[in-house]
């Protein structure tokens, strides 16, 4: 195994899955502010620190790319990639309607096995104070839900794009100020879910939809005023 400059997370020298290795630290590195929107990413630093060819690095700045967390231009190379507010509210207006539709199925669905990990993930988010942590904590329990709905390609989705707007929910001071809310709000939704109550559900969601995303368009605003576009 090899390890790379970020965290001494190890990455798999097998051929067969050395790219999809690579691509997963990039990955996390970016989703949990490890690499900053606009950050330069160079070929060959990044071949550096985790020890490869520039082969399965510019191979996972591709696939990056693809999932909106990676800007790719001509002879200014691969950045990370900042939200634009339009590319925001396209991404939550996806979130959003996607579970809105798994809630209306799911929630009938719920079994005690299900209901009974949501609570164990509702009771992790209570004490959990890290934000990357407590944020993978609450995209495990909204993907819940939409596995129970039967759509993976929903979970799918969906969760690339939480990933997307995660890494600007997780900054601290941010983080530490929502996350009272937003653990209530989930709270909420998890009762609804555990009364089998689909109107209340939906109503749930909805209440995130409006509160939590105006919230985080306001801190995208003002972050992109500290963080000018490169």
């Amino acid at each position: 195994m090899r390890h790379t400059g970020f965290d001494s997370v190890q990455i798999d020298a097998d051929a067969r899955t050395l790219g999809a290795s690579v691509t997963h630290r990039l990955r996390l590195a970016i989703t949990r502010g490890e690499l900053m929107p606009g950050q330069p990413l160079g070929q060959e630093d990044l071949a550096q620190r985790f020890g490869v060819s520039r082969v399965p690095i510019r191979d996972s700045l591709k696939q990056l790319a693809a999932e909106g967390l990676v800007d790719l231009a001509p002879y200014r190379g691969a950045v990370v990639a900042q939200l634009s507010l339009d590319e925001l509210d396209e991404l939550y207006g996806i979130i959003w309607s996607l579970e809105a539709l798994c809630v209306e199925k799911a929630v009938p669905l719920l079994g005690v096995a299900e209901l009974a990990r949501m609570a164990a993930l509702i009771d992790e988010m209570e004490r959990e104070a890290r934000p990357s942590e407590w944020y993978a904590l609450s995209v495990s329990f909204h993907s819940l839900i939409l596995v129970a709905a039967g759509r993976s390609r929903c979970v799918r989705i969906v969760d690339e794009c939480r990933h997307n707007v995660g890494r600007y929910l997780i900054e601290r001071d941010f983080f530490a100020t929502q996350v009272p809310a937003w653990r209530a709000r989930n709270r909420k939704l998890f009762e609804a879910c555990r009364r089998r109550d689909t109107a209340a559900a939906i109503k749930a969601l909805d209440v995130m939809r409006t509160l939590s995303t105006g919230q985080i368009r306001e801190h995208l605003k003002a972050t992109q005023r500290r963080r000018p576009a490169r």
